[in-house]
């Protein structure tokens, strides 16, 4: 997930210097949300990324959920949406 999401990520701000205003403020957008992600996943979802959107954060929960199934998450990271 990390090297698809750095490369993401990369290409996202390597094409800013080519596109025009609209599509600029959407790659940017995108990059800030891959990397709030990564932030998030390098934590093992310990740590909520600080702006993270509302409904980003509601995306997380569904994210951490399938890792907890897989095992790749402890329950525990469940916690903020679960109260």
């Amino acid at each position: 997930m990390f090297h698809v999401g750095i490369r993401a990520s990369g290409e996202a701000i390597l094409s800013l210097s080519t596109l025009n205003k609209g599509e600029t403020e959407r790659a940017s957008q995108f990059a800030k949300e891959v990397s709030e992600f990564l932030f998030w996943l390098g934590n093992n979802g310990s740590l909520k990324p600080e702006n993270v959107r509302p409904e980003n954060w509601q995306a997380y929960e569904k994210i951490a959920q399938s890792l907890v199934d897989r095992g790749e998450f402890t329950p525990d990271v469940l916690r903020p949406w679960t109260g």
